[in-house]
């Protein structure tokens, strides 16, 4: 028998962004195999959001266009 706490634990999405879990009703997205909250899917260098536009990936981070040469 699990408790709620452990439900979610074993079974609840968590965002890869911020790591915190993904609730019923809460806007996400999924990207480069992972689940995001919509306004935690930034480039990992200036944070501007990616939801929707063109991004690029390294070392599972995303990217947008004007970093996606720069080392990460």
């Amino acid at each position: 028998m699990f408790t709620c706490r452990d439900y979610e634990k074993m079974f609840g999405t968590k965002c890869h962004g911020c790591d915190f879990k993904i609730d019923a009703g809460d806007r996400f997205l999924e990207a480069l195999g992972y689940s995001w909250h919509d306004t935690c899917f930034v480039c990992a260098l200036c944070q501007i959001n990616l939801e929707g536009k063109t991004f690029y990936s390294k070392k599972d981070k995303p990217l947008c266009k004007s970093h996606a040469f720069a080392p990460v």
